[in-house]
């Protein structure tokens, strides 16, 4: 395994058998001798460095607990979010970007070295089946997990994955062979691509695009909106059909993925979907101004009913303008697609949320010369978003020239503190029944430079 530190240890029992009533026996025990391993649960054994300065480990007693244990002897249990713990542990390994994996039987849990609460993975689509039993991780963003039934490997940011055929051990499972895949968008809404070319299309339509693409076992394909960072499957029964949600213009970026997740490079759609008439300049102003109008004389003409009078007067003019403001924000809040203060973000008010749900945060750290780890955040490299992940998005998906960039930019405004790391992560908390847990954050990228 490449991860160093981490070292694993099954409780292997010796049968003895001797040939007196038939030979039968001994390949029944050398069966059952095989499958132990599998099936052995971690006791009393360490089993993962969690944190390089501190060199706390964790550990399973020998009730099958699960403990911190530090380099002074000090242990402390670890909780778990899920009613009834995590089971019988099977195989606990460290993530170099952050935290450790542990397998059991209830599925895949998380830790990290600053929180002493087991969590769940939020696992998606194409993940391995089956209970996890043996796990390996080299800090690349890719966790390879065999399960009972299987085998696979899990994208540890967005925690998408695939299963692949090997039935051997997760250690001799030889990773990243032959070149990366490639990806050629072919036909785009029945017509051939052209890069560069914005397709019309029409609102709440959806492009169905071909593709062909080279990649070791055979490609699946994802797709994310252009500037977001959450990646979604594109399903080759449903024709690789892009949802085109809104008028205006939308992008999407498309990639090919092989057996190990490794991508191709992006391909980006461009499309544009025509606005209804009543969104025009000249019908919204003429609806605002029709609506105005017939407010002010409204107010007007009951002004004038109950006896008229520069007082009354100034009332219903100061009535229809609040009427008319109040009145354009509803209608700007009504209409799909529209902007408008305060009724953008209302649903943040309203919004229900289950028991065991996830919270995110997400947030970048920098990493000082001393190797430290301090909060920061896009600006502080003159970095301008709309939103706060229009600002984060390429650093997970730009790559290391862009995150590169981002350090020189950052020491240049911040000589008296430079930084040679940048972190992009995500805070989590659970929502248990006893209150929100903090638990492990998820990692989506980590870099540091190779002088640093």
């Amino acid at each position: 395994m490449g991860d160093a530190g981490v070292h694993r240890h099954r409780l292997v029992s010796s049968t003895q058998a001797t040939i007196q009533s038939s030979m039968i026996l001994p390949y029944l025990a050398l069966f059952v001798v095989a499958l132990l391993p599998v099936c052995s649960p971690l006791v009393g054994q360490t089993r993962t460095q969690v944190n390089e300065r501190s060199g706390a480990k964790l550990i399973v007693d020998e009730a099958g607990q699960l403990q911190r244990l530090t380099k002074e002897g000090d242990r402390t249990a670890i909780a778990c979010t899920l009613e009834g713990g995590p089971g019988t542990i099977h195989d606990i390994v460290r993530d170099p970007r952050a935290g450790s994996f542990v397998a059991a039987e209830k599925g895949l849990f998380m830790i990290s070295s600053d929180v002493d609460v087991l969590d769940p993975c939020d696992l998606r689509d194409g993940v391995p089946r089956g209970v996890p039993i043996e796990l390996r991780c080299e800090g690349d963003g890719r966790l390879f997990v065999k399960t009972r039934t299987g085998f696979g490997v899990i994208d540890t940011s967005f925690f998408f994955g695939r299963s692949i055929a090997w039935g051997g051990p997760a250690d001799a499972y030889a990773q990243d062979q032959g070149p990366r895949p490639t990806l050629r968008v072919v036909m785009v809404d029945r017509e051939p691509h052209e890069p560069g070319r914005i397709y019309k299309v029409e609102s709440g339509a959806r492009a169905v695009i071909s593709c062909e693409a080279e990649a070791r076992g055979g490609a699946t394909y994802r797709f994310r909106r252009h500037g977001h960072h959450l990646w979604y499957p594109l399903d080759l029964e449903n024709g690789f059909s892009l949802p085109i949600a809104k008028p205006g213009k939308t992008a999407f970026d498309i990639v090919a993925l092989d057996q190990d997740l490794r991508r191709s490079p992006v391909v980006v759609l461009r499309f544009e979907a025509p606005y209804p008439a009543w969104f025009s300049k000249a019908f919204l102003l003429g609806a605002a101004g029709s609506f105005s109008l017939i407010v002010f004389v409204s107010f007007a003409f009951l002004a004038w009913a109950r006896g008229g009078g520069r007082k009354r007067l100034l009332q219903a003019v100061l009535s229809a303008i609040a009427v008319v403001l109040l009145g354009i924000q509803v209608l700007t809040a009504l209409f799909p697609h529209a902007k408008g203060w305060p009724f953008v973000g209302f649903s943040m008010y309203t919004e229900k949320y289950e028991e065991f749900a996830l919270l995110y945060q997400p947030g970048v750290w920098a990493e000082s010369l001393d190797g430290t780890w301090f909060p920061t955040y896009p600006g502080a490299a003159g970095r301008g978003s709309d939103g706060y992940w229009q600002g984060l998005v390429p650093l997970v998906h730009g790559g290391d020239a862009v995150v590169e960039a981002f350090l020189e930019d950052y020491n240049e405004r911040h000589r008296e503190r430079p930084i040679r790391g940048l972190m992009v992560q995500e805070t989590r908390t659970r929502l248990t029944s006893g209150g929100p847990v903090r638990v492990a954050p998820v990692v989506m990228m980590r870099y540091r430079r190779k002088d640093g």
